[in-house]
């Protein structure tokens, strides 16, 4: 067993480096950049959401459903037939809040680590081989990054392709995470 604390340093590198990939995955590789498309009126459709009271931030679905019931109601039934049908989020109005969201994604990244280090932190002593280290913490770490993201596209319709590049990315997430805790576990004494 290896105490949490020992692991502070690939926790904080860990967290930092998979920031660093986020920014080279979405900012500067191109991979990310047909995602979103926009819409074929973006300025009538802003003021029909404006119109209609609709500021954000929040979560929208159209038609709606608020019960399993209601997906039995003919009105709802014929809504969705006639479609268009989708879900919509709304951010706050101004400019983006890039720090704020960059910090919390360190946050998120600490955390992320922090767990990975705990679960191998009981299972590896300290002194444990390389490889050993990193098979388990790289294969928690393409978890976290990686294991909710075909969902998006199961029950929400987010486009295949994007999240297998997302995929992609956690992969190498994960990947960088195993090398740092294996190039970064405590020796022995």
């Amino acid at each position: 067993m290896t105490p949490l604390l020992d692991l502070w340093l690939p926790i904080v590198v860990a967290a930092v480096a998979v920031f660093f990939l986020g920014f080279l995955f979405w900012m500067v590789l191109p991979h990310h950049r047909s995602d979103w498309a926009p819409l074929p009126d973006e300025d009538g459709a802003m003021n029909a959401l404006r119109d209609l009271g609709v500021q954000g931030p929040g979560q929208y679905s159209f038609p709606h459903c608020a019960t399993p019931d209601a997906m039995k109601d003919p009105e709802f039934i014929k809504k969705m037939e006639a479609g268009p049908s989708g879900m919509l989020v709304v951010m706050p109005p101004g400019p983006l809040q890039m720090g704020k969201s960059m910090g919390a994604t360190v946050v998120h990244n600490a955390v992320v680590a922090a767990l990975i280090a705990y679960a191998a932190g009981i299972f590896l002593a300290p002194g444990a081989e390389f490889m050993e280290v990193f098979r388990l913490t790289g294969t928690m770490g393409i978890l976290a990054y990686c294991g909710a993201i075909p969902t998006q596209s199961i029950w929400f319709h987010r486009a295949w392709s994007d999240t297998w590049k997302t995929v992609a990315d956690g992969v190498v997430s994960g990947v960088v995470v195993g090398l740092i805790f294996a190039g970064l576990w405590p020796s022995v004494g």
